[in-house]
């Protein structure tokens, strides 16, 4: 298991992959499959930086990758605000999406 520390910007996404990316090919996995676990930390990270921290250099995201034999577990903490489900509004099931206001 392996943890790194990294600021919360755009300019370190690029690092936090490479980290992702030995780990997972350390683990055993394909090109493809490695990218696609990139992608998803990529998405996560981005997300972490705009929602919980509100813009770049607010806050770390620590990123943990342990692996075994075809397996990987990828951890991203944040010290921002937190996200809380429930305060999300229900959609809208019955609307006419032809006159829907978006």
């Amino acid at each position: 298991m392996a943890t790194i520390v990294y600021p919360g910007r755009y300019d370190q996404l690029s690092e936090i992959s490479k980290f992702v990316e030995e780990a997972a090919e350390n683990a055993g996995f394909s090109k493809s499959e490695v990218y696609s676990i990139q992608l998803a930390v990529d998405e996560a990270c981005a997300n972490i930086i705009n929602h919980a921290y509100g813009g770049e250099g607010k806050g770390d995201i620590a990123c943990t990758c342990e692996t075994d034999t075809r397996s990987i577990t990828i951890t991203l903490r944040d010290f921002g605000r937190p996200f809380n489900p429930d305060e999300v509004p229900l959609p809208k099931r019955h609307t006419d999406i032809n006159n829907a206001n978006v």
